[in-house]
């Protein structure tokens, strides 16, 4: 089994941090965890063409972890791929794909379909390269894919639900993926909570949402994101250590300078015996 951070950086567009995305390779499968700004690129960097990818897993739908899904789905479909692409995330996804087909693409689909005509180039329309599964955003749930070889469990996270926002209208997952007895838990933009400590309880690897070190909780507008919609260090480690997490892996980093990032590192380290990664675009472990 072998993670890859593809992208660690957030909303805001950062030079140095692609949109959140993770990839999750087992058995010469792969699995993308979001689509954020890049990820095709990101994939190539990795070593992995985008027509590859097996599976994607959807967190949630804030336009930093969506906002490529297109992209992949769309390249992965002009690069030649003729096997269905199975998408699982939050009920809504499906509609989020069908306007790429019926909105938001709709032109170039049919200019590529007419094309084909005079090139005898055999393509289907996207919308048959596409299985898509959605999971209620108030329960926990387990797929196996590829034949049993692993397994995905998703559990409903916090992400800003203390704004009068229910699992139905804002619908946030984690995931947490199991093979060959070792696990990979990713977080998606979740602060600590029941159903992440379910998913990373043991986790050899947790990819972990900290977006802001202690230092920065000073500006109150801040502190109540940190509190509410996007975990900080003050948090991160006490849920980790908790959890008995392995290796705790911090992505979706807000741009900080260094001098911050080390302190946000510290402040975690400080609250967790195990080994502290502060995640950079490409990082990769093998687990065995």
């Amino acid at each position: 089994m072998k993670v890859t951070l593809l992208g660690t950086g957030g909303p805001r567009p950062d030079v140095d941090r692609a949109g959140p995305a993770t990839l999750v390779e087992h058995g010469g499968h792969s699995v993308l965890v979001d689509a954020g700004r890049g990820v095709a690129t990101q994939l190539l960097r990795a070593g992995v063409g985008v027509e590859e990818i097996d599976v994607v897993l959807i967190t949630h739908f804030h336009y930093d972890h969506t906002v490529a899904l297109d992209d992949v789905i769309m390249s992965a479909w002009n690069n030649g791929r003729t096997r269905p692409l199975k998408l699982i995330g939050p009920v809504g996804l499906a509609r989020l794909v069908e306007d790429y087909f019926t909105r938001i693409h709709a032109a170039d689909i049919l200019f590529r379909l007419k094309e084909c005509l005079y090139t005898g180039e055999d393509l289907v329309h996207p919308r048959e390269l596409v299985d898509i599964t959605e999971l209620a955003g108030d329960r926990s749930t387990v797929t196996e894919l590829f034949d049993g070889e692993l397994a995905v469990e998703a559990e409903p996270v916090d992400h800003g639900h203390a704004f009068d926002l229910s699992r139905e209208e804002w619908p946030c997952l984690g995931y947490r993926l199991t093979a060959g007895g070792r696990a990979v838990a990713v977080s998606g933009d979740a602060i600590d909570c029941p159903g992440l400590r379910r998913l990373a309880l043991g986790a050899d690897v947790l990819v972990q949402c900290c977006y802001y070190a202690g230092i920065e909780l000073s500006d109150p507008v801040v502190a109540v994101v940190a509190e509410l919609v996007l975990a900080a260090a003050p948090s991160v480690g006490p849920m980790a250590e908790a959890a008995g997490v392995g290796t705790l892996v911090l992505t979706h980093i807000r741009r900080k300078s260094p001098e911050v990032l080390d302190s946000m590192v510290a402040e975690v380290r400080a609250h967790f015996d195990g080994e502290v990664v502060a995640g950079t675009d490409l990082w990769s472990r093998e687990l065995g």
